[in-house]
């Protein structure tokens, strides 16, 4: 029962549920509380994308904090954030997945990869026509409960010209840590504290 659904044990159902017209961000699904990420991945590339994920693998990553998940394409790895997707509805991490095999899916059919991370056309396209299957737009985040992201993040804010940064860790951005922190660098000589 549920196969390609992202079912990954076995919940209860009712006697009307129908496996083959149901999406798999049914609320009827959320009962499936630990599930199975590889075996997610397994079944959504059999339902959406015939099976051209052959060597990706999904994996839980208590490191990712402040993205959702991200996708690898050199190792051929989606990691997903365990303390993201913790205590969030079901619905949530199948769309977070279903975002990152498109990805993937883009990379295993040779779409370049700098625009295939910048979301491009044959992106856009893709999440259409599986937001289209599965009846939402996967990208629609009103699912997600907000008291719970937030605890994750951590804000910081330059002392001088009042820049905003969101860090998954406790640690002011430093100029030698990302482009963006070494051109606020440049311009601004504040510091960044924690808010």
């Amino acid at each position: 029962m549920g196969r390609n659904l992202g079912i990954t044990s076995e919940i209860p159902m009712p006697h009307d549920f129908d496996s083959t017209t149901a999406s798999p961000v049914d609320p009827r699904l959320e009962s499936d509380q630990n599930p199975n990420i590889s075996e997610m991945l397994h079944q959504f590339n059999e339902k959406y994308f015939a099976r051209r994920l052959k060597g990706y693998t999904m994996r839980w990553n208590s490191q990712l904090k402040v993205e959702y998940d991200r996708c690898n394409y050199h190792t051929n790895t989606i990691h997903v954030s365990k303390g993201r997707h913790e205590s969030q509805r079901r619905s949530v991490l199948v769309k977070t997945i279903l975002h990152e095999t498109i990805h993937a899916y883009l990379d295993k059919t040779g779409q370049d990869r700098a625009e295939n991370s910048a979301h491009s056309r044959a992106f856009r396209a893709e999440k259409r026509r599986i937001s289209v299957h599965i009846g939402e737009d996967i990208d629609n985040e009103e699912d997600v409960d907000l008291e719970i992201a937030k605890k994750l993040i951590l804000v910081y804010c330059c002392k001088r010209c009042g820049r905003r940064v969101q860090r998954g860790i406790d640690q002011a951005p430093q100029n030698e840590m990302l482009p963006d922190i070494q051109k606020h660098k440049q311009k601004c000589s504040g510091t960044f504290e924690k808010l």
